[in-house]
Parts: structure tokens; sequence; C-alpha cells
């Protein structure tokens, strides 16, 4: 959703905020290859979207979907959150009126997928007459926080980069093309926050916990994420435990005694560990993350099998 705010002027319409206009995925078909030549990197901010512009002899703010930020959180609109935060913040209000201001707006008690340590408002963009500048050379003013850049050259040092700051960067050259690499753990972390059951929330977390052992951003986990992760996390290792020390006693088995004892194992995990055996992979984080991190295969339908065998009421819908 790319919001547009335009005026009427002498029966012409004219685009005075809008948000990025060229933005893609790095694996959509649509891509624009970037120009390495001028590239930059920013990390991909999540928060609020808000457009500051100027119209009829003052400032407003915009949101995603209200073009005077009305929206409501806590019982405060938005732009009564962003305006806040500007002055608290003591931010100059700009001067040229003829430009548009992207912000993204993170507010420490309501978060979209990570938490957020204080209010902010950081710029990503900037707009005249529809068309974007670079807001590195012409929003210096005085405390605004723009978003950071790093130097990129191609994808691979935009793929490095994901790693270093642990979330999604965006690409943008210096024709204002956007392109979005992403990191797998913001969007595993969006998927549980906003799913519809708590059959649905659990099966994110199992995947997360499946292509993610032991990842730091757990702890970005709070109230009821953090409730519904180490309930998962719970019950995810104690089933490891169950089946890598059952490799362990039977690894040194021929198949034929194997085969004689398995049913003294559980149903589902008789078949990780004939899995494991199969493959001849010796542990079972890297059993799971080997054969079960694509949904799509039997390792993986075997696991959301013996969640759902273990959970039967779990198919509430949540919101």
């Amino acid at each position: 959703c790319t919001p547009v705010i335009v005026q009427q002027i002498d029966n012409n319409w004219k685009v005075i905020a809008m948000n990025h206009n060229k933005f893609v995925g790095s694996n959509n078909k649509l891509l624009v290859e970037p120009n390495w030549k001028s590239t930059i990197a920013q990390p991909k901010l999540f928060g609020h979207l808000c457009l500051l512009y100027y119209c009829h002899q003052r400032w407003y703010v915009s949101s995603k979907h209200c073009p005077e930020a009305s929206d409501v959180i806590d019982a405060r609109s938005l732009a009564e959150y962003f305006w806040e935060i500007f002055k608290t913040t003591e931010m100059q209000i700009p001067s040229d009126t003829n430009v548009s201001y992207i912000f993204t707006m993170q507010i420490k008690h309501v978060f979209k997928v990570f938490p957020n340590d204080t209010n902010r408002l950081i710029l990503h963009g900037a707009i005249v007459d529809g068309k974007e500048i670079n807001i590195y050379n012409t929003c210096n003013y005085t405390n605004w926080n723009l978003v950071d850049k790093y130097q990129v050259t191609n994808a691979e040092e935009a793929t490095n980069l994901i790693h270093e700051l642990g979330t999604s960067v965006v690409v943008v050259d210096n024709c204002f093309h956007r392109t979005v690499y992403r990191h797998s753990v913001p969007l595993a972390l969006k998927k549980i926050k906003y799913g519809t059951t708590e059959l649905r929330k659990q099966l994110e977390v199992l995947q997360f916990l499946v292509e993610h052992p032991n990842d730091p951003v757990i702890e970005n986990f709070v109230g009821e994420n953090k409730q519904l992760f180490d309930s998962v996390v719970t019950e995810w290792n104690e089933m490891c435990d169950y089946v890598q020390l059952s490799f362990d006693d039977t690894k040194d088995m021929d198949n034929k005694s194997f085969a004689a004892i398995a049913n003294n194992y559980r149903v589902s995990e008789r078949h990780f560990i004939y899995g494991m055996r199969m493959h001849s992979i010796g542990n079972v984080h890297t059993y799971f993350q080997e054969k079960a991190s694509d949904q799509k295969t039997k390792a993986n339908n075997t696991l959301k099998r013996w969640w759902k065998r273990n959970h039967p009421d779990s198919h509430t819908t949540t919101g």
C-alpha cells in the first residue's frame, strides 16, 4: 500500500506527499537490477509509516491509511504520537515547504516485529513534485534521525550485511529503485505475532526453531509472545532430547535389530529416529535444519503432525 496525498491547484492535481514508489523484493520477477556503482544499503525499519507534508499553510502528518494520521492506538491517534515525539526530541520544523518527508515512527510500547527501546522518528525518504530526492544532502535539520546507510557494491555484500545487522536491508540506487533483501528472522517474528489461531502461532514458532536453533533474536520475545515461545521451546527441547538420546542408544544397531524394537518409541519421534539413521545425521538439530526447514518435506509434515497430536485444542481464532 503506497499512500499518496494530492492537492488541487488551479484545476490541476499536484502530488504533495507519497511513499517510496519503486520498492520490490530481491526475488521479485519485476526486479530492476540496481545500478551497483551508485548503491547504498539501509536497514529495513519496522514501525508506523508517517508522511510529513505542508498544505493550507500548515504541516500535516499522514499515516499509511489516513491523510491526517487519525488511526487510533491506545486511545491516541498516530498524529498525536508523531507530534509528541517531534516536540520532545526538539526536532526542527523543516524550512522547505515544497518537500514532503517519509518517516518510520517507532513507539516504545507498541511494536510490530521487534520491541523498541525508545520513541523515535527515523527519516528514510523525501519527495518533491512526486520525485524522490537524496535525504543525506538535503535534510540535515536539527535533531532529525536519518536512517543509517552502508556502502554495498553487489548482491553478495547486501546479503552479508543482512547477517551483520540481523535484519532485512533495502538497497537504494541513484534512481531510487529500492530492492529489499530479506532476513528470515523478522518475517518469522511477524508471522508469529499476527498468527490467526493459537495453533498457527505455535507452528510458526516451531518452524522458527527448526530454521534458527539458538538464535539470539529469541530474546526479542516479550509479553504474550515470550510466554508462547517459551512453552513451545520447552516441548521442542524435550522432544529433541528424547530423539537424540534414543538415536544415540540405537545408532550402532543394524536396521533389522532396530526395527525389532522401534515400536518401543513414540510414533512421531520414531519417524525422526528413522530419518536420522537413513540420512546418517548424528545430531537431531542438524537433521531438522537439513530435512525439515522446507515446509514441503515429509520431515516437516511429520513435525507438524507431532505438534497437532499433542495440541488438539489449539485451533481457536485469536483475532
